[in-house]
C-alpha cells in the first residue's frame, strides 16, 4: 500500500508532429512545474517520455527507422499512465509499410498516429493510459508561392482525415473526444488544467486501491534564492519563474515569425526586457519557430551573471553603439574589438559580412538575432554622429535572410523613431505594443513561490494587489515588494501578513524603493543633480526631446510614485 510520505510516480508520454514544437515545450514546462503545486507537492512526480526531451538518449541507428529507434529506446505509449497527443497542420512523417500497418492493412499516416493508436488499444483493453488529444484551430499560413505548398496541403488533408475518424460516419456524432485550442498559451492553460484533473483522479484511485508507486522519485529541485526579480529584468535563466505573460509571448513569437525587425514598445516598467529575455528567447531556443533551436541567440551566463552573445544597449559602453555591438560580436567572430568597431563604423551596411563566420558550423536555416535593449539610448546617450549610421546598419541587417533584430524601447520615444524615415519604416513594419498585465497579475505573484517551495498566507496576494492598484509602475513595485518580502522571511516558508505589514505595506515599500533608487541621496540634502541622476538611471525620471536636436527635457515616468515618497514631498513643500 502507498505510504503517505511516498509520492505517486506517473509516466507521461508526449506525442506530436514537428509543427507543434512550441506546444511540446510548453507541455514539458507544465509537467515540470506541476509537482511544485502546493496541493500536489510531495504527492506525485512525473517521468516524461518524449523523444526530444533533454537526456532522452535515443540513438538513431543506421539500421533502424527513426520510429523503431524511438520505440527501442523509450517506453511505448501503452506502457505509460497518461498520453498527450497534439496536432495542428501536419500529420508527420509516414512510417514504412508494411512494417507498420493498421489492423486493416492500411499504412499509418505518421509515427504520431501509431503512438496514438498504441495508447488507445491499451486504454480500451486495460483502462490505461488516459489519452488526451489536442488540436490547434488557428488557420495555418500557406502562401501561393510556397515551394512546399503541395506537401503542406497533403499534410493538412491527412490531419482532416484523422479527425474525421473521431465522428460516426453516418450520424456525424462525436465518438472520440478531443480538445481544441487556438494559440500555444491556450494549450498550456488547458493542458495544465487537464493534467491536474487526471493526476487528482489517479491519487484518489491510489488512496482507494492501495496501489504502490513504481519507484521512489527524487526530491523536488527547489528554486535557489528569491523567485522574484526585484528591480532587475528577467533573463533566459529565469524562464522557470517567469509567469503571466504567455499570451504576450505567443503574440511576440508570431510577430518574429513574420518580420526580421521587431520593436517591443511600452511604458517604462511594463516588462519589455523581461518579455524578450525570459519569454521570447527561451521559446526560440526550444524551437518554437521551426528551426529556431539552431539560431544564434543571446543567453544568460549564470556563472558570471551577465549576458552572453548578441545582447547590448546602444549606450552600454559610452556614446558609440558600434563599440557596444563589437564588444559582444568580436569574441564570436574571433576578431579584436577595435578592428570590428572600426569596420562597422566605416561600413555599417556590411554587418552581414561581419557575421558570416557565425554560421560556419550551423545548418542552412540558422539565423542570428541581435537583442538591442533600451533602444531609447540611441537618442539619449549615443553621440549624434553615430546615430544615423547605426540606423543604417539596422536597416541593411534586417534585409538579410540570416539576421534578425529585436529591440525594446520606451513608448515615449516612438516619435523620435518616426522622425527618421528609414527607422520609421522599420517600426511601422515591426512594432509590437506591450501593455501592462492586468488579469494575470495573480499568476505573476503566486506561481514563482510554488517553484521555490514557498506559500502566501491566504488572502495576502489579493491584499497586495488591492494596496498597489493598477498604476503604470505597478509591475515594478510588485517585483520589488515580493523580493523584499522574500528576504524578510527568515523561515523561508510562509509569506505572511505580519511580514507585509511589518515592512509598512505598499506605502512603506514605495518609500523604500525610492530610497533604493536614490542610491543613498536624500531629498533633504537638496542634492538635485544626484537625485536626478539616480532616478534617471532607475527610469523613474526619463529624458525626452521634442526633436533630435533640442535640449534634453527631464520628466517623471511615475509621478504617483514620486509623490508617495514623503522626504521628496517635504523638500518640495519646503523649497
Amino acid at each position: 500500500m502507498t505510504s503517505p510520505s511516498t509520492p505517486l510516480h506517473l509516466r507521461i508520454f508526449v506525442s506530436s508532429p514537428g509543427d507543434v514544437g512550441d506546444e511540446r515545450t510548453l507541455a514539458l514546462q507544465v509537467i515540470d512545474q506541476l509537482p511544485y503545486d502546493p496541493l500536489l507537492r510531495g504527492k506525485v512526480t512525473f517521468e516524461v517520455v518524449a523523444w526530444d526531451k533533454p537526456g532522452a538518449g535515443t540513438p538513431m541507428l543506421a539500421t533502424m527507422t527513426p520510429q523503431a529507434a524511438i520505440d527501442a529506446g523509450l517506453p511505448r505509449p501503452s506502457e505509460c499512465d497518461i498520453v498527450a497527443v497534439i496536432f495542428w497542420a501536419r500529420m508527420g512523417t509516414p512510417l514504412p509499410h508494411p512494417e507498420y500497418q493498421k489492423p486493416d492493412g492500411q499504412p499509418y499516416y505518421s509515427g504520431t498516429e501509431w503512438e496514438y493508436a498504441d495508447a488507445m488499444r491499451a486504454a480500451r483493453e486495460y483502462k490505461r493510459p488516459d489519452v488526451v488529444v489536442y488540436r490547434r484551430t488557428e488557420e495555418p499560413v500557406l502562401g501561393l508561392k510556397d515551394p512546399k505548398r503541395k506537401e503542406k496541403t497533403e499534410q493538412w488533408e491527412r490531419v482532416e482525415a484523422f479527425f474525421a475518424e473521431f465522428r460516426d460516419t453516418i450520424t456525424g456524432v462525436i465518438v472520440y473526444g478531443y480538445n481544441e485550442y487556438e494559440k500555444p498559451e491556450d494549450f498550456r492553460r488547458t493542458f495544465e488544467s487537464h493534467l491536474k484533473v487526471l493526476v487528482k483522479r489517479r491519487l484518489d484511485e491510489t488512496a482507494m486501491d492501495g496501489i504502490a508507486p513504481k519507484l521512489k522519485p527524487p526530491a523536488l529541485d527547489l528554486w535557489p534564492g528569491s523567485p522574484f526579480p526585484g528591480l532587475r529584468a528577467f533573463t533566459p535563466a529565469d524562464a522557470p519563474i517567469f509567469f503571466g505573460r504567455g499570451r504576450e509571448t505567443d503574440a511576440l513569437l508570431q510577430k518574429v515569425s513574420t518580420t526580421h525587425f521587431v520593436a517591443v514598445v511600452g511604458a517604462s516598467g511594463s516588462g519589455k526586457s523581461s518579455l524578450v529575455g525570459a519569454g521570447l528567447l527561451p521559446r526560440l531556443a526550444a524551437n518554437a519557430l521551426e528551426g529556431s533551436k539552431d539560431w544564434i541567440l543571446p543567453d544568460w551566463d549564470k556563472v558570471n551573471s551577465q549576458w552572453w552573445g548578441l545582447r547590448f544597449t546602444p549606450g552600454e559602453v559610452g556614446d558609440n553603439p558600434f563599440e557596444a555591438l563589437a564588444i559582444k560580436l568580436a569574441p564570436l567572430v574571433r576578431v579584436t574589438r577595435r578592428e570590428l568597431t572600426e569596420f562597422l563604423e566605416d561600413t555599417p551596411t556590411l554587418l552581414e559580412t561581419a557575421t558570416a563566420s557565425l554560421f560556419n558550423d550551423k545548418p542552412a536555416w540558422a539565423e542570428a538575432m541581435l537583442f538591442i535593449d533600451q533602444f531609447e539610448e540611441l537618442f539619449t546617450l549615443v553621440a549624434s554622429p553615430y546615430r544615423l549610421p547605426f540606423i543604417e546598419l539596422l536597416v541593411t541587417a534586417v534585409q538579410s535572410e540570416r539576421l534578425r533584430v529585436v529591440v525594446t524601447m520606451r513608448s515615449d520615444f516612438y516619435a523620435h523613431c518616426i522622425e527618421v524615415p528609414t527607422l520609421g519604416r522599420l517600426f511601422e513594419m515591426g512594432i509590437f505594443p506591450l501593455a501592462m498585465p492586468t488579469d494575470t497579475l495573480l499568476d505573476i505573484i503566486i506561481r514563482p513561490t510554488e517553484r521555490a517551495g514557498l506559500q502566501f498566507e491566504e488572502g495576502l496576494p489579493g491584499r497586495i494587489l488591492h494596496d498597489i492598484g493598477l498604476e503604470p509602475y505597478s509591475l515594478v513595485l510588485i517585483a520589488y515588494l515580493l523580493d523584499q518580502l522574500y528576504h524578510a522571511d527568515k523561515t523561508r516558508g510562509q509569506l505572511s501578513y505580519a511580514l507585509y505589514e511589518g515592512m509598512g505595506g505598499a506605502g512603506g515599500i514605495k518609500s523604500k524603493l525610492m530610497e533604493s533608487m536614490a542610491g543613498g541621496s536624500s531629498a533633504h540634502d537638496s542634492v538635485v543633480f544626484q537625485l536626478v541622476k539616480a532616478f534617471s538611471e532607475a527610469r523613474v525620471l526619463v529624458e525626452s526631446r521634442r526633436n533630435l536636436d533640442h535640449d534634453t527635457i527631464i520628466k517623471a515616468a511615475y509621478e504617483a510614485l514620486l509623490q508617495s515618497w514623503s522626504p521628496l514631498v517635504y523638500w518640495i513643500k519646503k523649497t
